[in-house]
């Protein structure tokens, strides 16, 4: 498990990407690729414009203030897997690897706990050309488009986050 050091909150507090809202975001809908959702707004703003992303990955919370209706979507896969705030265990990043295997599968990965920092370990999962949209509090939607740079920021980020025993997890798999 790695977990996030004090160090690098503010770091990660900057988008990795452009910020899109409203008609710019719809734009990011339409455009063909693959897309990785990270987060229950931004999930459910794709499945409520007609779009199904690759993988999306939800905690079931908004700002970590309260729990949201599930977006309704057509994933191929389910995965639960635990992630306390604050880290990337093991369980989640190896289930992006999975989701990432399976293209063009879909797959929706709920998380039992948060997905805030999922975002750095898709970067670095899928291929470059991915879009992985993640949402910014009371800013928008940030676009990361992977690439061998940015998949080279994530890996540093990944690096000099805290590394420590998951505690038990247990991944489970549905449809």
């Amino acid at each position: 498990m790695l977990r996030l050091p004090d160090s690098l909150r503010d770091e990660l507090k900057k988008p990795l990407g452009p910020l899109r809202r409203g008609e710019e975001l719809v734009e990011e809908v339409e455009r063909p690729g693959i897309v990785v959702t990270v987060g229950d707004v931004v999930t459910t703003f794709f499945t409520s414009h007609g779009r199904t992303p690759e993988i999306s990955i939800i905690d079931g919370m908004t700002q970590r203030e309260g729990s949201v209706a599930p977006p309704s979507g057509s994933w191929d896969h389910t995965v639960e897997v635990s992630n306390p705030p604050g880290t990337l265990t093991d369980e989640i990043m190896e289930a992006i690897r999975q989701a990432a295997e399976r293209l063009p599968q879909k797959t929706l990965i709920k998380v039992r706990g948060e997905e805030d920092l999922a975002a750095l370990a898709a970067a670095v999962a899928l291929p470059p050309g991915t879009r992985v949209i993640y949402g910014l509090p009371n800013e928008g939607a940030v676009v990361l488009a992977v690439t061998e740079e940015t998949r080279a920021i994530c890996n540093n980020v990944l690096a000099a986050m805290e590394a420590e025993p998951d505690g038990d997890t247990d991944n489970r798999e549905e449809g």
